[in-house]
């Protein structure tokens, strides 16, 4: 069985390193677990640094998709920590065809969740965990209390 990890991290903050926890456990028991990450901070040979295509096309995608996130944060009145479930990282779903597991870690900002779902074969499931409660809350990271 060959289980993927989408995470930010592998090693930096609480959800994160609960992430890269599950996934050595795995490795330990024998299972052939993988994760992709948009910033490494270990040398484990099974966490893969997710490269953007680099090419003049993507790129500009990339800055046009950015700009426009970035301007529709800011038009928000908030106070307290929000993620959004969209990325300038959209298309990664479609090189992940070789798992029979995702798992969805803590991965706002790298995964466009809108953009993975609609696209990723309906046979390879997904799990969900949930080490914050964003998945549910339309994007609030904790919710009742002052993140000040």
């Amino acid at each position: 069985m060959r289980i993927l990890h989408l995470s930010i991290f592998d090693r930096s903050g609480g959800a994160c390193i609960a992430a890269y926890r599950q996934h050595t456990a795995l490795l330990g028991a024998g299972i052939d677990s993988r994760m992709l990450v948009k910033g490494k901070i270990t040398n484990d040979a099974k966490v893969e640094l997710y490269q953007a295509p680099m090419d003049f096309p993507h790129r500009v995608k990339r800055y046009i998709r950015r700009k426009t996130l970035k301007l529709q944060a800011t038009s928000r009145e908030s106070i307290f920590e929000y993620f959004d479930d969209r990325s300038e990282h959209q298309g990664i779903e479609k090189t992940l065809r070789n798992f029979d597991i995702i798992n969805l870690q803590f991965s706002q900002g790298f995964l466009d969740h809108p953009s993975f779902f609609k696209n990723l074969p309906k046979q390879i499931p997904i799990v969900v965990t949930m080490h914050e409660m964003s998945c549910f809350t339309s994007g609030w990271a904790y919710t009742g209390s002052d993140p000040s």
